[in-house]
This record gives C-alpha cells, structure tokens and sequence, in this order.
C-alpha cells in the first residue's frame, strides 16, 4: 500500500509538474484563443523549484497599486492556521479593484477545532468592508469551509448576503459560471465526515509545522517546508488526472456560460482545453495565487510563491511575464 501510495504520489508530482510548464496563461477575447500574455502580471503558481527562471529587473522602491476590473479570491481559510493572511494582505494594499468576487472557503472557522484568529485575518476583513464602504462591488460565493458566512460573528462577517454561485460578465462580453466547485468533487470527497477529518489532520500538521518553523528556521514563502511539501502532494494525488476541470466546464456548457471561474481545488489554472474557459484561483495557504479581470475581459493569473520571495518586496510589475 505505501508503494502504491508513493507511486501515486510521483504520478500527481509528474502531472502538476507538466501542468505548471504551461500554465502562465492569459485568455485573449481578440484572438479567441489562449496564449501566453505579454500584458498584466501572470505568474505560474508554483513552479518546480528546478525549473530555470527569468531573471527579474531590479524592483523599483516604490509600491505600485495596479487597478483591476474584477478581483477573484479564493480559499483564503482564514480562521486556519495555514492561511497566509499577511500574504493575502500585501496582494490587496497592491492590487485594488471595482469588483471582488470571493469564490468561497474565504472563512474556515465552522470546521476549525483549534481556533486561530490573528490580527492578519481581522485586517483582511477589515480591508474588504472598507473597500465595500468605498463603493466596490463585493460578492461572496459560499465555500464548503463556509457554509454559512452570513452567520459568523459579527466582527468576521462580510457586508453582503452569500449566494451558491453568481455570474461573471466580463467587459468583452464573455459570460463566466462563478461556483466554489467543491459540488464537482468526487462522491468519496464530498462525504462530510471524511472532509472534517482531513480537515482536522490538515490543521494539525499545519500547527505542527508551525511550531517546526517557529523554532528551528525562518523561511520565505517561497519555500515549502517537508509538511507543506507532502500536504501539497496528497492535495495533487487526489486530482492527478483533473477530472473535475471538466465537470465544471460541462456545468458551464449547460448554462450557456463561456467559462467557470472556480476554487476549492488549490491549484490556480487558466486555459481552454475543454472548449470553453475553465479559471482556478488558487489558494493561500499553498499557492498564494488569485485570479483578475481587465477592463478589456482579460483573465490573470497573479501571485504565486515566487512573487512573495523576499517578503516585503512589492510584487513584480505588471509587464513581468513567467512562463
């Protein structure tokens, strides 16, 4: 059972590996194609550490704020220990927007049997109401982390009713099916005991690692840490052949949709192999990636581990292309 585990696991590594070579992408509406993007920040989420990478500009001082149509986040967790929610903090101070679309498990406090609620986590709440407040648009699509946001308590409580799934309209006229997609995982994964017990055994490694890190090393979050590491691997395991890519496209085929825009899965892709548009933003407690619309309908890929390297470094400008 431990080879096959093994096996599996190398099989997962091999497919995220190949996936990641190609997955800086941007959609074109005006060439009605995928292509790699030479306009906007696009950053492969995760690329194998072997990999050989451009070699960056020096960056400017100065922190630039790049406006976006659409912002799309998802899985956050915050309530986790996991989260990242310094991180998530840095990416919104510089990249703003008119919509924000929360594309679920923003929350992970219904499941959480040690609580972990930090300054961080309050300060990206914080950040969205007042941005609410200033005249953005914020919509909340329910997670399976977050079930029922609209009853948190009232400090972590967002300002907007939640809704199963909503629609993106992009500025060139595209349609996108915007869903958690946790309702496209196997049977087996979406069995509700099975999901609070990984859950559990995710955020005690996770607290594991923490204190690991805390005494023995600092790092940037541009490395994984060995639990980091294997939790990514069991995570790519459960989905080495992407069947539910194209579940979620076939779910946006029957809606007429022009694409899905989802999250759940914690791995950030943008392409078209299955006909239509299929859009993941990632996570923040693994990948550190989100998803953005431009004012002419074009959809990022923004972040990744590598963008972070360094903290506090701003983030590369957006003419900075990793393919």
């Amino acid at each position: 059972m431990i080879q096959s585990l093994h096996a599996n696991a190398g099989n997962a590594l091999e497919c995220y590996n190949a996936a990641t070579e190609s997955r800086a992408w941007a959609v074109d509406p005006e060439q009605n194609r995928s292509d790699v993007a030479l306009e906007g920040l696009v950053v492969a989420a995760s690329l194998p550490r072997s990999q050989p990478r451009p070699k960056e500009p020096a960056m400017s001082t100065t922190e630039t704020v790049q406006h976006h149509h659409t912002l799309f986040l998802s899985d956050l967790h915050l309530g986790n220990i996991g989260s990242r929610a310094d991180l998530v903090m840095k990416f919104l101070k510089r990249n703003v927007a008119d919509t924000y679309m929360l594309v679920g498990d923003i929350l992970d406090i219904e499941h959480s049997f040690l609580p972990h609620w930090t300054p961080n986590q309050q300060a990206v709440i914080d950040h969205l109401r007042a941005r609410h407040a200033a005249g953005a648009r914020l919509v909340y699509v329910r997670g399976n982390h977050d079930t029922d946001p609209d009853g948190a308590p009232v400090a972590k409580r967002l300002p907007v009713k939640a809704v199963e799934r909503t629609v993106h309209h992009g500025a060139d006229g595209r349609r996108y099916l915007v869903i958690h997609g946790d309702g496209q995982d196997t049977q087996t994964f979406q069995n509700v005991f099975i999901r609070r017990a990984a859950s559990r055994i995710d955020q005690g490694l996770r607290r594991l690692d923490d204190m690991i890190c805390r005494y023995i090393r600092s790092r940037g979050p541009e490395r994984r840490s060995a639990i980091e590491y294997l939790l990514a691997c069991v995570n790519w395991g459960m989905y080495p052949v992407r069947a539910h890519e194209e579940r979620l496209i076939a779910l946006a085929r029957e809606g007429g949709f022009d694409g899905v825009i989802c999250g759940h899965f914690h791995m950030a892709e943008l392409h078209d192999r299955h006909g239509l548009i299929y859009a993941n933003c990632g996570d923040w407690m693994d990948n550190f990636t989100a998803l953005a619309a431009d004012h002419q309908g074009r959809l990022y890929i923004l972040g990744g581990r590598e963008a972070f390297a360094g903290a506090p470094r701003p983030l590369p400008p957006p003419e900075m292309v990793y393919s």
